[in-house]
């Protein structure tokens, strides 16, 4: 969709390259990635998180398939944690993270095991060694403790040996499980990919076509263990990073984004409601969130009626802002989200990424100071490079796909 536009294709070019390099620091001596600050440097009082290790490695994973150099070697150190320290080899699955020091949060949770498969299978897709055996566990963990069939849903998480389950249900998780689907099914025979789009399709259907139609387009996030919305969750603590109270902007257009994958990977037999509620959950999103409190940017959260609670601006938000608009708008040819996708790139260019290094500012306040209230430093890569990727990038359904087909340096 940004054909038109060469001056700004080209600086998207050059920050995905920038955002590569800056990532660099990120490896840990024994495997995995680590936490940055806002001056790049390692932050030794966080753990390891296996959710961020693996974003990390799918990042360079892509990287790999761009011909970015040295990035097979970075996603390969990377996934080493993912094989060693993050691993539990007594009861299977992934700890939530480990360390510093002794430290361990030996919980299995949906989120992880989800980027767990997104890590392996782009892993897979570049060679990296064992990276088809992570996948098939990941995927058969996902399957033994996490699927219900009965409501067509993947559940929360469990104590470190599969007991305890946790007394509520998020859409976050199964939102991340989509992507798992849609991401293994990129790289598995063709024999597995039904069984994988039917359980993408069958979130979407539960999530996307009823629960977010039924709240106005406004996606709750947390639920019951009978998946009843839970609207009132996290009321007293708003601003939680992960499970924050209200509509969380970011996340409609994230949904509206898998929507249209799941539309690509299924093809002709795709129902026509994905594409209309993609329009819907972007629409929504954009209309509560940019300028809500009177300034440029994205609002963090809202409440259930559209008026902002968190007015801090978060990296990701946009990220999937501009990623939501030009997936839509390379399916529909609307002029809206073209003008759209320019006048959001327009703020991430002037406002969010730090012109010294091309890394992308974590946090502002609303008029664009540096914040760090509910993100501390800048360890994620995920969001801003799928952004940047799907700008210059033919539609496909997931960002592995559209790396296959992507030349990052200009001819």
């Amino acid at each position: 969709m940004p054909d038109e536009n060469t001056e700004l294709k080209t600086w998207i070019r050059s920050n995905l390259v920038r955002q590569f390099d800056f990532g660099r620091g990120s490896t840990l001596p024994g495997g995995g990635f680590g936490w940055r600050l806002d001056d790049g440097s390692l932050d030794p009082s966080q753990p390891q998180f296996t959710w961020l290790t693996s974003r990390l490695v799918h990042v360079y994973s892509l990287a790999r398939k761009l011909d970015v150099p040295g990035a097979r070697d970075i996603a390969a150190s990377g996934f080493t944690g993912l094989t060693d320290a993050l691993h539990d080899p007594l009861n299977g699955g992934w700890f939530s993270s480990v360390g510093p020091g002794d430290q361990l949060d030996s919980s299995k949770a949906c989120y992880a095991q989800a980027h767990v498969v997104v890590a392996a299978a782009s892993a897979t897709d570049i060679g990296i060694d064992g990276a088809r055996g992570v996948l098939d566990e990941a995927l058969a963990v996902l399957d033994e403790h996490f699927w219900d069939e009965s409501s067509g849903m993947f559940g929360e998480s469990f104590a470190r040996d599969w007991s305890s389950p946790a007394g509520h249900r998020s859409a976050t998780a199964n939102m991340h499980c989509v992507e798992a689907m849609l991401a293994a099914s990129a790289v598995l025979p063709a024999a597995r990919r039904s069984a994988l789009l039917d359980r993408a399709l069958r979130v979407m259907e539960r999530l996307v076509h009823r629960e977010a139609a039924s709240n106005g387009w406004r996606m709750p996030q947390q639920f019951t263990p009978d998946w009843e919305p839970d609207l009132e969750f996290n009321h007293e603590t708003p601003a939680d990073p992960f499970a924050p109270y209200g509509e969380t902007i970011g996340l409609g257009f994230e949904w509206a984004r898998l929507a249209i994958g799941v539309r690509d990977a299924l093809g002709p037999s795709a129902p026509d409601w994905l594409l209309d509620c993609a329009r819907e959950l972007h629409a929504r999103a954009a209309a509560d969130g940019w300028g809500a409190d009177g300034h440029p940017g994205f609002v963090y959260t809202t409440d259930w009626q559209g008026a902002p609670i968190i007015g801090r601006r978060l990296h990701w938000v946009h990220a999937e802002a501009v990623s939501s608009a030009v997936t839509l708008g390379s399916v529909t040819r609307g002029a809206n989200y073209r003008e759209q996708f320019a006048t959001w790139w327009e703020y991430i260019r002037s406002v969010i990424v730090d012109p010294v290094n091309g890394s992308w500012r974590h946090e502002l306040d609303p008029v664009g100071n540096p914040s760090s209230q509910i993100w501390l430093g800048r360890p994620d890569l995920y969001h801003s490079v799928h952004a940047a990727l799907l700008s210059i990038g033919t539609t496909a359904p997931t960002p592995l796909e559209v790396s296959r087909h992507t030349v990052l340096a200009e001819r």
